[in-house]
């Protein structure tokens, strides 16, 4: 994950960590003043970082929600099949709030120009782009469908928007066929809450224990399936940690390992 901030020198800094289960770990710092706005030169970026990493143990790219971002992540999932790229769900919902209290103003004065209007269909709207363009993403909804607290609840709903999220995921996660067909094999035992799922300890702790954890349990009820949903549920949706733990404003950043 990666989140970027400005230093003294009004330099464009941007921090790269790695995030697990076992915790976050950061990489580096690195000056990106010339390729902030450029997406090929971010999705070069982004691809080393990968490579550093190994693309084997990355599942999720998670940046901001700049234009430029965007770009890079497409170009990012287009060259590595397997991995998926993710605005940070906190900037997003930033941006959403930001766009609401616009609009609020814009009401505002309307109101004081005695003009009618909707109070809430622009609202829903603004809600609905951020959505649809940048939080609704395949990670998203296979997290929901295999989150055991929402899975079993009476209210659940897998609508298709929820499947397709569903499929896509599975789909670059196991590219083989073979793994896809058992996993949706396994996909039904979870859904009917049959064999260990359907135990009562699993049960008991559908809501009580992190879902990660819960689906440890699991390994030799359905194999395939609980590596995708370890993987999936451990994920983080957000990058501003990056900046927050790292955007220090002092001499000790000259620690910090700067391109």
């Amino acid at each position: 994950m990666s989140d970027g901030w400005t230093d003294g020198k009004s330099r464009s800094l941007t921090n790269f960590l790695v995030n697990s289960p076992n915790g976050t770990v950061f990489i580096k710092s690195i000056d990106t003043s010339g390729a902030i706005k450029n997406s090929m030169k971010l999705f070069e970026m982004l691809n080393d970082i990968a490579n550093e990493i190994g693309e084997e143990n990355v599942v999720q790219v998670v940046t901001d929600s700049a234009s430029a971002y965007v770009g890079a992540g497409r170009l990012l999932e287009e060259k590595r099949t397997k991995l998926f790229w993710s605005p940070c769900a906190a900037h997003c919902l930033d941006l959403m709030l930001s766009d609401i209290a616009m609009d609020r103003v814009k009401e505002e004065i309307a109101s004081n120009l005695n003009h009618v209007m909707g109070r809430y269909k622009c609202i829903w709207e603004i809600i609905d782009t951020r959505w649809d363009l940048q939080l609704h993403r395949p990670l998203h909804a296979a997290a929901y469908y295999l989150n055991p607290m929402f899975h079993y609840q009476e209210n659940f709903t897998a609508d298709t928007e929820v499947k397709i999220g569903l499929f896509r995921t599975i789909e670059r996660m196991y590219p083989d066929i073979e793994n896809r067909v058992k996993v949706d094999e396994q996909l039904e035992k979870f859904k009917k809450a049959e064999g260990m799922f359907g135990m009562s300890m699993a049960i008991l702790t559908r809501e009580k224990k992190q879902p990660a954890l819960w689906w440890e349990s699991y390994e030799e009820e359905c194999k395939e399936l609980q590596k995708l949903a370890i993987r999936v549920l451990s994920l983080t949706c957000s990058a501003t940690w990056c900046e927050r733990n790292y955007h220090v404003h002092s001499k000790k950043r000259n620690r910090l390992e700067q391109q």
